[in-house]
């Protein structure tokens, strides 16, 4: 899926919260998710190119966007099965609002350098995303319940739900890209520079060829990322 069909099925998501005040503040913030309650530093990093993490899971350009996707989805289909299974009541406009917004401006802690590496630059900014979330939410007169749920906080159904989700994508992602790395070196290839690997072909992509035993076809997917590993310690 190319990254603009992406960006648009953020505001597909966004198109289901049924409260117009929420949807409209929602879709304004990813359409510029610029922080305007403090001042800081520009990152040369924007939203969509962003990864979810620079170490831990979805390190590739592009990864945020995915996490995001992947994380209102679960959010979503939890919300179907603590409603029918438990018998809970379920603020579905929350639910999406928040598992939207939960990591919208990671990208802003993030710098690139001339190589594409991505680098942290939290301590810099002097806050970790959540926090830069939470406060942005606050002076947007986000609801709170909101706030609580993009910013990890609370202890209600849908930020139990959001919190769920973001940590099944996470752990899903990151043993993804794990398995991968042992698969490198179990078949002895060369060291490919991972972020652009995966930014190529997701990490689940690589794991179906090794399934399908389409070893020499992975070589070569790993060999052209090693290719640029070279060319940036030239």
């Amino acid at each position: 899926m190319k990254e603009n069909s992406k960006m648009q099925k953020l505001f597909e998501f966004a198109e289901q919260i049924k409260e117009k005040q929420l949807q409209k503040q929602v879709e304004d913030f990813i359409k510029n998710p610029t922080p305007i309650h403090f001042q800081y530093q520009p990152s040369n990093v924007s939203f969509e190119e962003a990864p979810a993490s620079v170490a831990i899971h979805h390190t590739y350009c592009g990864g945020l966007v995915d996490h995001t996707l992947a994380v209102t989805k679960i959010a979503l289909s939890l919300v179907g099965i603590v409603e029918e299974v438990y018998g809970a009541k379920v603020n579905k406009d929350f639910v999406i609002a928040g598992a939207l917004l939960h990591d919208v401006l990671k990208h802003v802690t993030y710098d690139k350098t001339n190589t594409g590496e991505f680098s942290s630059r939290k301590y810099q900014i002097g806050a970790f995303h959540d926090s830069l979330v939470a406060a942005e939410l606050y002076s947007r007169q986000f609801p709170k319940e909101v706030i609580d749920i993009a910013g990890g906080r609370g202890s209600s159904i849908e930020s139990l739900i959001v919190m769920a989700a973001d940590h099944a994508d996470t752990k899903i992602e990151e043993g993804a890209e794990r398995s991968v790395k042992d698969m490198v070196r179990w078949f002895k290839f060369e060291e490919p520079r991972y972020p652009v690997l995966f930014a190529e072909n997701t990490p689940f992509e690589l794991m179906k060829m090794a399934q399908e035993k389409q070893i020499e076809k992975l070589r070569e997917k790993v060999k052209k990322s090693s290719l640029k590993n070279r060319e940036k310690t030239v």
